[in-house]
């Protein structure tokens, strides 16, 4: 009957629609998976750093994050990472100086697998930024891409990864495998944040004590930015700021 004939080209088209919806979907959770993807895989390039010092009062131990880089596919030397991650400073928190060396650390501090690294440069016209070349070449890790900054809008997803204190075991015992490390979630709140004469983006992934020097990762796992500092919490939500790449 008619409508009958009516009720099955109806069926048609709700299955059609049906189907290209579910269609739509799995192109949406393919494309989700493999930007998921790029920024897990962008663990195998961050280190966790740390060394030693003693101030003529108390004895210290500074950390925190690192990244590789350098030419794909080779033996990573070189590590990036901030100024104030290798700066020492005394119980009133006055400026003694900078580490020379440091530790890398790939598993735990007692592994074999920490190495020794060159404290090979240290910014000090406001750009927190120090360079580490590496006692000797490693394959343990990876070097990250790196992308400019300048080509970043404002809601752009971005991911922070490194070893936030907050994340360490609370026995003191700091993991520091791929697997260890931690990814935080953001968008870009601001495109361009001045302090002095040196630009950050502002974003809104959580940033914590430990996190700096590691990367600022986008949706392909690129490194745009160094998580550097954060905003005073007291005055409202904390903010993050990453150097611009």
């Amino acid at each position: 009957s008619n409508w009958e004939e009516y009720d099955m080209k109806t069926a048609r088209k709700w299955l059609s629609l049906i189907l290209m919806l579910a269609l739509a979907l799995s192109l949406t959770i393919t494309s989700a998976s493999a930007d998921t993807t790029a920024v897990v895989d962008a663990r195998k390039g961050v280190v966790r750093i740390a060394f030693t010092y003693s101030d003529g009062v108390y004895d210290w131990l500074s950390q925190g994050s690192g990244f590789c880089v350098g030419t794909e596919g080779s033996p990573v030397e070189y590590i990036l990472t901030n100024a104030h991650v290798v700066t020492m400073t005394d119980y009133n928190d006055e400026f003694i100086g900078y580490a020379s060396e440091v530790y890398v650390v790939f598993d735990d501090f007692d592994s074999d697998s920490t190495v020794k690294a060159k404290v090979l440069k240290v910014f000090t016209d406001g750009v927190d930024l120090a360079i580490l070349r590496l006692e000797a070449p490693t394959t343990l890790r990876k070097q990250l891409p790196l992308r400019s900054a300048e080509g970043v809008s404002i809601m752009s997803s971005v991911y922070a990864l490194g070893f936030p204190a907050i994340a360490d075991d609370s026995t003191g015992y700091a993991p520091s495998k791929e697997e260890d490390v931690t990814i935080t979630e953001g968008k870009v709140t601001k495109e361009e944040y001045m302090d002095g004469s040196t630009k950050y983006m502002q974003v809104d992934a959580a940033i914590s004590s430990g996190n700096s020097g590691g990367p600022l990762v986008d949706e392909n796992g690129a490194v745009i930015g160094i998580n550097t500092q954060v905003s005073d919490p007291s005055h409202g939500t904390g903010l993050g700021y990453a150097l611009y790449i």
